[in-house]
């Protein structure tokens, strides 16, 4: 696997392989919440830059497949896929409450 590792500012331009000929077992995400809390954290590697994100053993309880963990047992999140799950979770609530003011 590779990391990209950047100090000061950077324009990143997400663009992953989503062809379906890459794809097996494709089925429509879900439509739950996620049972997370969000947090505000420093990076022992970045004292005093304030993050924001989610803790991947909380995560870990309730959505495993956000989890990776490595040949060292550390925890890293699939942010994009918990991103894109808060997404259709929002986009599915905001129709039923436009289905509701209708």
């Amino acid at each position: 696997k590779s990391r990209i590792a950047f100090s000061g500012s950077a324009i990143l331009n997400f663009i992953l392989s989503s062809d379906s000929r890459l794809k097996t077992n494709i089925i429509p995400v879900s439509i739950s919440p996620i049972d997370i809390e969000y947090k505000q954290f420093e990076l022992l590697s970045e004292k005093g830059q304030i993050r924001y994100g989610v803790i991947a053993q909380d995560l870990l309880k309730n959505n495993p497949e956000l989890v990776r963990i490595n040949e060292k047992g550390m925890l890293s999140v699939a942010y994009i896929d918990l991103l894109i799950k808060e997404i259709s979770y929002l986009k599915y609530k905001i129709i039923e409450l436009e289905k509701r003011i209708k």
